[in-house]
Formats: structure tokens, C-alpha cells, sequence
């Protein structure tokens, strides 16, 4: 992926989504798509009940563990790949 000489300020994590704003970002999916729900009137992206919007996070907090621990696993995945391949290459 190719990413912007800025993009580093921007995001210190390193991942996308990212908002840019004069001087500030905001940057993680979730705290962005809360920030978004928050500044726009409609659609509204979380439900307007405490109880409903709790659950909703309870649920995006679950994605996020869960597709964190798959993305790891795929990184380690195709590192392990690249590691054999090299091996092969160079016969180590």
C-alpha cells in the first residue's frame, strides 16, 4: 500500500481509516465512525437509546478483537511463507 509522506502524523498506528483535519487527526475505525456519528445529524450511525448504543459497542469492540487476531494471524502467516521461500532460495 502506498501511503503519503504524511501519513505516519497523521495515523501513529499506522492504519486506515484516518481523518485529517486542520492541524489534527482522528484515526482507528471505531473512534472514527463515533466521531462521524457525532458531527453529521443523519444517518445516525449509532442507535439513539444508552442501552442499544452500549450494545453496539460491546459488538464493535468484539469485531475488533476478532479481525485484529485474524489480521495477526495472516501477517505471521505470510511472513512464515516469505522465511521458507528465502530459505529455499538461498538453501539455509
Amino acid at each position: 500500500m502506498n501511503k503519503s509522506e504524511e501519513f505516519p502524523a497523521a495515523s501513529p498506528t499506522g492504519k486506515v481509516p484516518v481523518i485529517t483535519m486542520v492541524a489534527d487527526s482522528v484515526y482507528e475505525s471505531n473512534v472514527v465512525n463515533q466521531y462521524l456519528d457525532e458531527i453529521f445529524e443523519s444517518p445516525k450511525l449509532l442507535p439513539g437509546d444508552p442501552k442499544e448504543r452500549a450494545y453496539a459497542r460491546i459488538w464493535m469492540a468484539s469485531a475488533d478483537d476478532f479481525f485484529s487476531a485474524v489480521f495477526s494471524a495472516s501477517l505471521s502467516r505470510e511472513r512464515e511463507l516469505q522465511r521458507r521461500e528465502c530459505r529455499r532460495y538461498w538453501g539455509s
